[in-house]
């Protein structure tokens, strides 16, 4: 994430049958949340945490982070998402 950032979108298409990964880089210790924010069917997930359709609050991170955003049940057809990403204070959970 660049110097600054505090809140941001992803946005993408993920395929009708398939996933759509992105590798987030920010400072080590960082809390984040991640939550989608437009799209149909539309979910997330990382290591250590399953499919998400709703806001996730991860904690402590290492640095680096792996996101997977797809979606949740297979379609016929890519889906336009938004994923909102915001770096949360310490604590904040």
């Amino acid at each position: 994430m660049p110097a600054g950032f505090t809140v941001g979108d992803i946005k993408g298409v993920a395929p009708a049958d398939g996933v759509v990964c992105y590798e987030l880089t920010m400072p080590r210790g960082q809390n984040i949340s991640v939550e989608v924010a437009s799209g149909r069917n539309i979910a997330t997930s990382g290591p250590g945490w399953d499919a998400r359709a709703d806001r996730i609050f991860i904690g402590d991170l290492p640095g680096r982070m792996e996101l997977r955003v797809f979606q949740l049940m297979r379609s016929v057809q890519p889906e336009p998402f938004a994923v909102r990403i915001r770096f949360e204070a310490p604590g904040n959970g």
